[in-house]
This record gives structure tokens, C-alpha cells and sequence, in this order.
């Protein structure tokens, strides 16, 4: 398949296609971890096409696929990809499976696939019609040129038609708890999102986000199409994503927007007291930050008497039948069940804690119990990302901590492929031990600043500082851009621009560091993942401080309780291996391809004097270490 698509050999891409392709066939359960470089996307789209094949002929023989119930019918296989981020998804829909699916075509074995979003990411006509008198002269003709190219298009995904601001789609689209389904709107044959799930249901591969997949789990199916495998890329971050699925988050807002949405249709009273709950739910908020118990106190009464009206307005604005009234019972309906299990609970170890933006949040302490129901029985899941392997109790590199985290079972086959990169002649993980205080003393902040505009000026800019904080972005990024007025050119002759990740859309600022010399992008924890700067536009990734938890997140607080439960160390089995995860993640930045060199610099000198520090460098690339700059500097300078 390489040689046929003109690609280059790479043994960890062909190794990690085998061990897929050998999942599918035989049905077991794999976790992959495959280094940036092995070109995970397109050994995935091979491995599938591979397994497609075969098992089509199998269907059209009539014979059984592995794993399958001999009284059911499976139909013709089919399988979902599921990816973290939007660039993978366009990676995999617009090159790698095209690509595939042309040489299959060549040898009588094509395969179709789609790309399924979201709810929310499609135009929805009758919210369209709703909301056209509300809209601006502008805004109602953006809609109207929405409408006619989603119509011309076959296609009212939000990408492809013309550009609006955030507010606007908002009014023209609607979220799965606001959607009555389209058996119950008047549009219903008409919705693009149901387009889109029919395009879906007839394709062999169905590329989605991992939080739609989290979703359709929570679902019991009903988002995605049946298949017979999963493959979920970047399954590192699957756990949060599943707990927050799986999480249930109440506002005082969140209730009057359903009154208003009563109003809008002439409900009956019920507006009034789901009202009165949202008025004293919000005292009952307002400065009560941290964990709490939603069957006591004033919180309960409020949260029952919401319940009550949500049920009710579900119940009356489903006999009126209008569009509007329609969507009205979908989200008060969407409510109740909310408030139901805040009240009842639903079996899982659960948290719930008022947050620092007065709502309600509910979230599962793990991950685990669901998975183990909703995922792995029901279908072959491959689970797939360059960093899955925690550390074990001595800090060795170990899959150990993800298995437990996700439930997988005991006979899930794991495979950690080799990376392509020479790590320890293309960089240096740099310490500055001796030079700046640990984050808990006087002067670190000032520290961090002193070694980054030292880094930047020897790199000539060509610099992405990733941050814990957004007030630490802002700080240090105030401080570099200070010194900028008053500094001439680095050394290697560029005058530095500072930028933050708020000046500019992140494609803007990667465009920025790949165009011109001396630019210096600082960034919190959404940079972290999800940049690709290759070459020698990037030749600095600086870390401002390890990435613990805070150790006031009551989620995390509520691991480390059962941490402790177990007899565990809370801060080895929970914070570490967070961190260890977030911290491998802004590491991966740097070194992209085969001819990448630079300098990771992580400005907490823990990491070179803690007695933990082993398991958070088992996550790491092996990166020459170095507590010399002038070892750095000479390496930024060659560069």
C-alpha cells in the first residue's frame, strides 16, 4: 500500500498497521502507543481499508465475523475512527482515506466514508425560521445565503457554508438537548444533521470526534451507527472525556432559559416556578464555591421544585406540537433528567461542587465503570496515541495506569511501537538547576521571565512558551514584550515579537513562527496539544512550571480520597501520572520530523530535584538532559 500511494517505508508505521489490521480481524482489544513521526492516521486508514475488504467478502459469503452472535445479522462492516482534534479528523477525511480508498478502488476494493459532527455544527431550518425576525438586516441575509448554500451543497455543516460570528450561529442551530428529533419537527426530513447521520449509516467509515463518541455512549448508541470497531486516536485524554460526558453541569441561567423558551410558546405556569427555583438556586450559589451535597439544605428544595416544572413543561409543551414548543419540552425534558440524577444519582461514585462560575457540576470520580460497561464488550476497540504509557511503582514506563483508567479488560493486547526520531542528537531537555527558584519560592515568576528572554534571544525568536496559568501567560508576556522596547536585535538578528493566543487564531500564530524569524507565541493549556510547527521555525518549547492538578479541583480531590481508600500514595497515583500526561503532551511539541533539533526547556526545577521525578521523565522522550545554558545555547545557535 505504501509503495502504491508513493510514501515512504517507516517499520513503526508498518508495524503498528499490522498489530490494527490483526485486531479487526481477530476482534481483541488493542492499545497502541505509536511516538510522533509514525504517521498514526495513515497506518489506521490502511489497517481499516485492509480489514474492510476482507470482511465484506465474508458478509457477502455469508460467512461470520469473529466476535459476532451467530442469531444476529450484522449487516456489512463498518467502522468508526474516532479523533481528538479537528486536524485530525481533516487529515484523515481529506488525504489519508481518500488516498487509501483510491488505490482500493483500483483493485475492485473501495470503501466509502464520512465525517460526522455534532448536533450543534448543523444549520437547523426550523431554528432558522424562529429566529429570522430576531436577526439583523445582515445577520437575516448571512442566514438566507446559509440556507440556500446548505441547499445547493446537500450539506449544512457549519465549515462549508458562509462565515458568521458565534452569537449568530447560535440562533440558527440547536444543541442535542435542545432538538425534539425529526420525527417530532415539522422540518424533521429536512435537517441536515439527519442527512448527515443518514450519510453516515451508509458509509464503511465514520471519522467523528472522541467527545460525539463519548456521547453516544452516554447514549446507548443512538448518535453514531452501529459498528463493529472503534478506533479512537489521542486515547490518552478518553477518560476526561467519557467523565465529562458523562458530567451533569446546572445554572440559574440554564433554568431561565428554559422560561423564556416556555414564554415564547404561551406555556402555562410552569415558567413561573422553574422561575422561582432558578431565583433561589442562584442564591444558593452565589459564593458557595466547592463541594456540596445536592439533597440537602435549601439546594434540594430548589432542585426538586425545578424538577418539577422542567417535567411539567415537558409534559405540556409536547401536546402543543409547534416547532418552538417542540424544543421547549426537549430541553426542559433534558433538565429533569439533570436534576434527577443530582437528586437520585445513578450508582457511579459520583462528586458534585458548586463552581467559580455559580454552577452546579456533577461529574463521575472515574472513568472506569463506564467503560467497562459501554465501551469495550459491545465491539473491537483500538485505542491509539503517542503517549499511553504511565509509570509503574519503581517509574518504569508501564500501560499499567491507562488499562485501569479506561477498565479495559485483561486480555486487551498493547504494543508500544519505536519512535523514528533520534531524540537524544535532535535535542535537549533543558533544567535551569541552580539558576531560578522552585515555583513555591520568592523570584520564580521573575526567573521564568530572565530564562525565557535568554532562550528567545539565542533561538532568534522561533519560541513557543507554554504556560499552567492564563494570569502567568499575561505576566510573562507583559515582562518579555517590556524588554523588547528596550532591547536591539538577539543575537541571531531578529527583533522579537511577543504574541499571546488571544492576539490572533492559533493558525495565524503558527502561520507567524513558520513565515518570519524572531517570534515568540506564549500559550496556555489549549496549546499544549494539537500544534505542529516542523523544521526550524520552532527550535524552543519552554514550560513554565510542571502541570499538576490544582489541589483544589474537586474532581481530583475526590480521586485522591479513593486513592487513599485503596492504600495508594494520592499524590503518585493521581497527581503524577496527570501530570506526567499534560507535561508529554507540551514535550511533544518540538520534535515533529526526522529533521526537527531544539531545546525543551522545563523552568521548574523539580524535575532535576524531586524523588518523584522518575515518573514524569518515563513519560518523556529521551531528550539529551541538560542543566548547562551554555550547552543550550550553542544548540540554539547551530541551529
Amino acid at each position: 500500500m505504501v509503495d502504491a500511494t508513493g510514501g515512504e517505508h517507516r517499520p513503526g508505521q508498518a508495524e503498528m498497521c499490522d498489530a490494527v489490521a490483526d485486531a479487526l480481524d481477530g476482534g481483541h482489544h488493542l492499545v497502541v502507543e505509536a511516538p510522533t513521526g509514525i504517521g498514526k492516521s495513515y497506518a489506521v486508514a490502511v489497517a481499516v481499508a485492509s480489514w474492510l475488504g476482507a470482511a465484506r467478502l465474508a458478509h457477502l459469503n455469508g460467512e461470520l465475523r469473529t466476535g459476532v452472535d451467530p442469531d444476529d445479522d450484522p449487516g456489512p462492516p463498518r467502522v468508526v475512527v474516532a479523533t481528538a482534534t479537528r486536524a485530525l479528523q481533516d487529515q484523515l477525511v481529506d488525504h489519508d482515506l481518500p488516498t487509501v480508498a483510491a488505490v482500493c478502488d483500483e483493485h475492485g476494493a473501495g470503501f466509502s466514508f464520512s465525517l460526522l459532527k455534532g448536533r450543534s455544527n448543523y444549520l437547523c431550518l426550523a431554528r432558522a425560521a424562529e429566529a429570522s425576525g430576531a436577526l439583523l438586516d445582515e445577520d437575516r441575509r448571512t442566514a438566507a445565503e446559509m440556507i440556500e448554500a446548505a441547499t445547493t451543497l446537500d450539506d449544512g455543516e457549519r465549515s462549508r457554508l458562509p462565515d458568521t460570528d458565534d452569537p449568530t450561529w447560535r440562533m440558527l442551530s440547536v444543541s442535542s438537548d435542545e432538538c425534539p428529533g425529526a420525527k417530532s419537527c415539522s422540518v424533521g426530513e429536512r435537517c441536515w444533521a439527519e442527512v448527515a447521520r443518514r450519510r453516515a449509516a451508509s458509509s464503511d467509515v465514520v471519522v467523528v470526534n472522541t467527545a460525539l463518541y463519548a456521547a453516544n455512549l452516554m447514549a446507548d448508541g443512538a448518535v453514531v451507527p452501529d459498528h463493529d470497531a472503534v478506533i479512537i486516536d489521542e486515547a490518552h485524554a478518553l477518560a476526561d472525556i467519557v467523565i465529562d460526558a458523562a458530567s451533569v453541569r446546572v445554572t440559574a441561567g440554564r433554568l431561565r432559559a428554559i422560561e423564556r423558551m416556555t414564554r415564547a410558546w404561551g406555556g402555562d405556569g410552569s415558567g413561573d416556578r422553574l422561575q422561582r427555583a432558578a431565583d433561589g438556586l442562584r442564591g444558593v450559589l452565589e459564593g458557595g464555591e466547592g463541594e456540596t451535597d445536592p439533597t440537602d439544605g435549601d439546594l434540594a428544595v430548589y432542585l426538586a421544585d425545578a424538577r418539577a416544572a422542567a417535567r411539567d413543561i415537558a409534559r405540556v409543551a409536547t401536546t402543543d406540537g409547534s416547532d418552538e414548543a417542540l424544543q421547549a419540552a426537549a430541553t426542559a425534558g433534558n433538565l429533569a433528567d439533570d436534576l434527577e440524577l443530582l437528586l437520585e444519582g445513578d450508582g457511579l461514585d459520583r462528586v458534585v461542587w458548586i463552581d467559580s462560575d455559580e454552577a452546579l457540576q456533577c461529574a463521575p470520580v472515574e472513568a472506569d465503570q463506564l467503560t467497562r460497561q459501554l465501551l469495550w464488550p459491545a465491539r473491537t476497540v483500538v485505542c491509539t496515541s503517542a503517549t499511553l504509557r504511565g509509570a509503574d511503582p519503581s517509574g518504569q514506563p508501564s500501560f499499567t495506569p491507562l488499562l485501569r483508567a479506561l477498565g479495559a479488560p485483561s486480555t486487551t493486547r498493547t504494543l508500544s511501537v519505536d519512535s523514528p526520531f533520534d531524540y537524544r542528537n535532535q535535542g535537549i531537555l533543558y533544567v535551569p538547576k541552580g539558576r531560578i527558584p522552585s515555583p513555591k519560592e520568592p523570584g520564580w515568576a521573575e526567573g521564568v521571565v530572565d530564562e525565557l528572554w535568554t532562550l528567545a534571544c539565542a533561538a532568534g525568536g522561533r519560541t513557543l512558551a507554554l504556560f499552567t496559568s492564563r494570569s502567568a501567560t499575561e505576566s510573562a508576556t507583559a515582562a518579555l514584550r517590556a524588554r523588547v522596547d528596550s532591547a536591539p536585535s538577539t543575537s541571531a538578528g531578529a527583533k522579537l515579537e511577543v504574541f499571546t493566543q488571544w492576539d490572533a487564531s492559533r493558525q495565524r500564530l503558527i502561520d507567524a513562527m513558520s513565515s518570519r524569524p524572531g517570534v515568540v507565541v506564549c500559550a496556555t493549556r489549549s496549546f499544549w496539544t494539537g500544534i505542529d510547527i516542523p523544521g526550524d521555525a520552532c527550535v524552543v518549547v519552554a514550560i513554565d512550571r510542571l502541570p499538576f492538578p490544582r489541589p483544589d479541583d474537586p474532581l481530583m480531590a475526590a480521586r485522591r480520597r479513593a486513592a487513599e481508600s485503596r492504600g495508594a500514595n494520592a499524590f503518585l497515583s493521581v497527581d503524577v501520572p496527570a501530570a506526567a500526561t499534560q507535561l508529554a503532551q507540551g514535550v511533544g511539541r518540538l520534535i515533529r520530523s526526522t529533521d526537527d533539533r531544539g531545546v525543551v526547556a522545563i523552568l521548574d526545577t523539580r524535575l532535576a530535584t524531586a524523588r518523584w521525578r522518575s515518573h514524569l521523565l518515563a513519560a518523556l522522550p529521551d531528550l539529551r538532559r541538560s542543566v548547562d545554558p551554555d550547552e543550550v545555547a550553542a544548540l540554539l545557535r547551530s541551529t
